[in-house]
């Protein structure tokens, strides 16, 4: 049954902190993760006698390891880190899945997707330093980057004319900087922070017939969360800069760079890629503690005001791939009415009929 199936995941963590002369920190780590996407068909759809296929556990682990220590000479007021781990995730259930869920009334024989995929996986590096200063603020820099490899591909073909195979067979990377900010003077708190980051895909023409010698070229691509720019700052008065008062307010805000498109499959395959338009978004929360509740000595009770998105901003974060626009075209939806009119009575017997709409 394509439309039900009982995916399972289990995950554990230990971890070691060892203390070196009370001036360096050692952290130690492994994860392991399982996951099992519980689908099980056919491994031929087209004959219903061929063997039923009941996917394994996938397992991985993955160690961690990481160190901190104070920067010689500043009297504890800096400190730098390292950290250096494998990391892991199981890809998304929808590449198990057949793509036509097992319409038993079409003739064609689409692919069924990989029910033995395994997890994607990469390598994770980070080093960092934090430095103190006025006594009342800190300022951070990290350097990062993520090697990806396992990633899923939906590239791979059997032949020249043989279906498509989900596979893990791509690799990536993402790598950047980020520069943050936190401090605290008397009843306010402020947090800031700045990250400038690429995460791009590698693919090759070599992967669509491993008997024929494909172009040999490999063609670098934006990750689908690629926003290069990636900037929030929050500030905090009251109780919540964690002070004892009746007031709170906590105002946040976010400017983030767009998601890249894809123009080579749109409307002008000759367009060059691009990404989205930058967003933004103001968020605000103001609360006052108004004391004891009248008729009850226990109760508390509290106005609140909430806004999100304080300035109304339309954010894009999708387009339509095959136009590059946030909807269809108005003549694609006309011609769409024009050719499924709608009758202008429908029987009771018919299977379009609904009584809650008869009125």
């Amino acid at each position: 049954n394509y439309a039900r199936f009982y995916p399972a995941v289990v995950s554990g963590f230990t971890e070691g902190r060892i203390a070196v002369s009370d001036e360096m920190t050692i952290n130690v780590g492994v994860r392991a993760d399982a996951f099992k996407s519980g689908i099980s068909f056919r491994a031929d759809r087209s004959d219903f006698l061929s063997p039923v296929i009941d996917p394994s556990w996938n397992v991985s682990v993955n160690p961690r390891f990481g160190v901190a220590m104070p920067v010689p000479g500043t009297n504890g007021g800096a400190a730098l880190r390292f950290n250096y781990g494998y990391v892991s995730q199981p890809p998304d259930f929808r590449y198990f899945l057949d793509t036509t869920l097992g319409d038993s009334l079409r003739t064609d024989v689409r692919r069924q997707g990989n029910p033995e995929m395994s997890f994607e996986r990469g390598k994770t590096y980070e080093v960092g330093t934090s430095t103190m200063f006025a006594t009342h603020a800190a300022i951070s820099v990290v350097l990062f980057r993520k090697e990806l490899s396992h990633l899923v591909s939906g590239s791979m073909r059997l032949g020249e004319t043989g279906d498509l195979l989900y596979s893990t067979d791509d690799e990536g990377k993402v790598q950047g900087a980020e520069l943050s900010m936190r401090g605290r003077w008397s009843v306010f708190a402020l947090r800031a922070s700045y990250a400038l980051q690429k995460a791009t895909g590698v693919a090759s023409g070599t992967d669509s017939d491993s008997l024929v010698a494909g172009d040999q070229r490999f063609v670098e691509y934006p990750l689908a969360f690629d926003r290069r720019h990636s900037m929030d700052v929050a500030v905090f008065y009251g109780r919540a800069a964690g002070v004892e008062s009746a007031w709170a307010v906590a105002l946040t805000s976010n400017l983030r760079s767009g998601y890249p498109i894809d123009r080579f499959e749109a409307a002008d395959p000759t367009a060059p890629r691009a990404y989205l338009p930058w967003t933004s978004t103001l968020d605000l929360r103001v609360t006052r503690d108004l004391g004891r509740l009248p008729g009850c000595g226990t109760c508390t009770w509290r106005a609140t005001f909430d806004s999100r998105n304080l300035l109304g901003r339309e954010n894009i974060i999708a387009v339509r791939r095959e136009t590059t626009r946030i909807a269809p075209a108005m003549q694609a939806v006309r011609a769409l009415a024009d050719a499924h009119p709608v009758p202008q009575a429908i029987p009771a017997e018919s299977i379009l009929y609904h009584r809650s709409l008869d009125i």
